[in-house]
């Protein structure tokens, strides 16, 4: 279960997509987010889950605004 740094952390990661994807409505961002971090659900190092997160969650936005 990630601990309050993490989800600081992919606070941090949504609000920085956000702003990277302004076109997107706010909840595909959030969904984008959501479906990357669950991919890291059964991760046991969760050091770099948030970049992990951000790189999937940015190319699934990357497509949407293509």
């Amino acid at each position: 279960m990630p601990d309050n740094t993490e989800q600081v952390a992919i606070d941090r990661v949504r609000q920085r997509l956000s702003s990277r994807y302004a076109q997107a409505a706010p909840d595909q961002v959030s969904n984008a987010v959501q479906d990357a971090l669950a991919r890291f659900s059964n991760s046991s190092v969760r050091d770099f889950v948030p970049l992990l997160v951000e790189r999937k969650a940015g190319e699934q936005l990357e497509t949407l605004a293509s």
